[in-house]
């Protein structure tokens, strides 16, 4: 997830683009495979606890060695949990996928995509390009490592 402390740009777009890197997870497109049923179970669980502001069901999506690469920083757990609290916290409540692209494997898949972080009133709030790497954990898929790199912030006022 693209986190703020890395980030250019406002405070908002920088904590906002930190959900967006779980969120570029949550709607995965397989190109040119079928989805797996497990993974897509997981993301429908991650787009309903971001809906609800559920920090503890989105953090249970990510893996106990999880890291987040963006922009000059790396991330461990606990620092994922502070920049997606701030996200929920600044109003970030829904994204959509552009662009995606999922490669799978044994028990581990690599997905790419242009995530769009919108707010409550479905207003694009930061645009960010990820590649998350997906693995099958105790039998659920979590995400293992995520690169997230800011494109845009949205300009005050507009939509989508």
């Amino acid at each position: 997830m693209a986190h703020p402390s890395r980030l250019h740009g406002s405070p908002m777009m920088l904590r906002s683009a930190a959900i967006l890197a779980m969120l570029s997870g949550a709607g995965l497109v397989l190109a040119q495979w079928a989805q797996p049923a497990e993974l897509a179970a997981s993301i429908e669980r991650f787009r309903l606890h971001l809906q609800h502001a559920d920090l503890d069901g989105i953090m249970a999506l990510w893996t106990d060695d999880a890291k987040e690469i963006s922009p000059g920083e790396v991330l461990g757990r606990r620092e994922i949990r502070n920049s997606i609290a701030k996200s929920l916290h600044e109003g970030v409540a829904d994204f959509r996928e552009e662009n995606k692209e999922l490669f799978p494997g044994d028990g581990i898949a690599v997905e790419t995509s242009r995530g769009i972080a919108l707010d409550i009133n479905g207003d694009t709030v930061a645009v960010v390009r990820y590649m998350t790497l997906w693995k099958k954990v105790d039998g659920r898929w979590r995400i293992l490592r995520e690169i997230g790199i800011p494109v845009r912030q949205a300009k005050a006022g507009s939509e989508h």
